[in-house]
């Protein structure tokens, strides 16, 4: 068992670090965006485990035409992630992300994203 307040340092590109703490106990399914098809509507890949920390609650944010939106959750993630993917929650709903934060450690360095869902 690790010591209370223990962390795990993990090395990425540029040969940042990262310190993921515990809390990414949980999975949801990630699909990347690919493009527009021909009737202009967003085209997803197949979808891809993850690990991530799900928050329930409701937060105002503005997407990216400015547009402030009553988000219902939020999930944090080490995976890249934009405001065109989607992520499908526990009950196999796929969520729009609305929003997408970067958080930075104590050094300034990237330490995960943090998305936005509706």
């Amino acid at each position: 068992m690790e010591p209370r307040g223990a962390h795990v340092a993990i090395p990425l590109q540029g040969g940042a670090l990262v310190i993921i703490t515990r809390f990414l106990r949980q999975t949801a399914t990630l699909k990347r965006s690919t493009g527009v098809n021909a009737y202009g509507e967003q085209q997803h890949a197949t979808g891809v485990s993850v690990p991530v920390r799900w928050m329930q609650e409701n937060t105002m944010v503005r997407n990216d035409e400015g547009v402030d939106i009553t988000s219902t959750a939020h999930v944090s993630v080490t995976e890249a992630i934009t405001t065109e993917d989607l992520v499908t929650d526990e009950n196999g709903r796929d969520r729009e992300v609305v929003m997408v934060r970067k958080n930075l450690d104590v050094y300034g360095r990237f330490s995960h994203f943090v998305a936005y869902l509706k």
